[in-house]
């Protein structure tokens, strides 16, 4: 896609002024972006542990960003002596499409604000209102994410006011992909008043019904992602928890797990969905049988090889699932091209050969009558097993091989008979 320039949006106070504005891009609207940012920072409410993240959209403006404790974002900068700051950080641009994929922006929030917050605000942290009076105007470049094109939507999705957590990707794709008027906040515990010009809340409470999403996707056709930007602050310590669940289980089938469950399996999975803070070193083990040899990488259709192995992942303690994805995109590990490599979830998890197959056919051998609603369509060759001891499925894809890297996205589904842990655990409520 054509190369994008974004700019910094901050706004948040200082320890020395109760001045808000520090970042304003000089070709946006000043009320546009005010009424937007409002709407998402909400005086600060509720922001503890759980951030609210937002993007709103007209023709040629865009603005994308997150609201959170000041905490989250710098060790130094985020109180006044007495009391915590709260702020938003974002950045603005005129293109009529683009922007961080939600669980993107989900995972790497804490370093890439947390690098235009501290860039900004340290010089001016303890300056009187006089230094302050006027707010930077911030210097346009490219932005932190990967950039690629915006994933694919459905145009006859009829978008409803209030989104359930397992369908925050759908609307914020749709934002993404389109420059007509949308405001998207997602965070929020429950509807209320979701401010003035939002036109979609997605909010966690369980009772808000699912997206009809029955139709399939057309499969889209991506260039390998850019390469993120270096970021200031790489060694940023990691976030805080964020409270969030998945939607109920599925009566007939499987829902997919998002939070809760095994929390070693969880832990473990999140390293192949979301996280793309560190690689991950993988090998091929020394097979005990000769059975057990790994299969040369297949060539599907599209062109793309995939290994017909499951793929060796280590503990990734500390990272975090997204709440509201089936799927999540995967750092890149290392392998050994044309061998294969094994998956190990848990030090006590015995290695598991997994078979290669569609995705469909996969869900249909094991059991798995109800596909995930927009998981199963438009997708070719994965690597699909059972694990742990509850049998829950994984399927892994491989969306991009070289010589020595694979990049991988991982989708997980539990078994309807298994108990809403998450669930239980807060009492039957969220």
């Amino acid at each position: 896609m054509p190369e994008q320039t974004w700019a910094p949006v901050v706004f948040g106070r200082t320890a020395g002024a109760d001045v808000w504005w520090r970042v304003r891009p000089p070709g946006a609207d000043r009320q546009w972006l005010e009424n937007a940012i409002h709407t998402v920072i909400a005086g600060g409410r509720r922001l503890e542990g759980r951030p609210r993240f937002l993007i709103t959209v007209r023709p040629g403006a865009r603005l994308v960003g997150v609201a959170c404790r000041a905490i989250e974002l710098s060790r130094s900068m985020h109180t006044d002596g007495s009391r915590e700051m709260y702020c938003f950080v974002g950045w603005f641009s005129a293109a009529d499409s683009g922007g961080p994929e939600l669980p993107d922006l989900y995972d790497h929030y804490p370093a890439w604000a947390g690098a235009v917050y501290e860039r900004h605000m340290e010089p001016v942290w303890n300056a009187p209102v006089s230094a302050v009076r006027r707010p930077d105007p911030g210097r346009p470049g490219p932005p932190p994410w990967p950039v690629a094109p915006p994933p694919p939507v459905d145009p006859h999705l009829v978008l409803p006011p209030v989104i359930h957590v397992n369908d925050w990707d759908i609307v914020w794709n749709h934002a993404l992909a389109s420059p007509a008027p949308a405001s998207v906040v997602l965070g929020w515990s429950t509807a209320g008043r979701p401010g003035a010009g939002v036109t979609h809340l997605g909010v966690l409470d369980r009772g808000v019904p699912r997206l009809d999403r029955s139709g399939p996707l057309e499969p889209l056709k991506r260039v390998g992602p850019v390469d993120p930007h270096p970021l200031e602050h790489p060694e940023r310590r990691p976030p805080p928890p964020v409270a969030g669940t998945p939607g109920p289980p599925r009566k007939n089938g499987s829902s997919p797990i998002l939070l809760g469950g095994a929390a070693v399996f969880v832990l473990l999975v999140v390293g192949v969905a979301v996280s793309s803070r560190a690689p991950l070193e993988a090998s091929a083990p020394e097979p005990a049988t000769r059975s057990a040899v790994p299969a040369a990488p297949k060539r599907p259709q599209t062109g793309r090889r995939i290994v017909n192995q499951p793929l060796t992942l280590k503990d990734q303690a500390g990272k975090r699932l997204v709440p509201g994805f089936e799927t999540g995109k995967g750092p890149w590990v290392s392998y050994r091209r044309g061998t294969g490599v094994s998956l190990e979830f848990a030090p006590k998890t015995p290695i598991l050969t997994g078979t290669a197959r569609t995705l469909p056919g996969c869900r249909k051998a094991d059991m798995y009558p109800h596909p995930a609603p927009h998981v199963a369509t438009g997708l070719h060759e994965v690597t699909c097993m059972m694990i742990g001891e509850k049998g829950r499925l994984i399927g892994i894809r491989v969306t991009e091989q070289g010589e020595r890297t694979a990049r991988m996205t991982a989708y997980v589904w539990r078994s309807a008979q298994e108990p809403d842990e998450e669930m239980a655990r807060h009492g039957g409520r969220f």
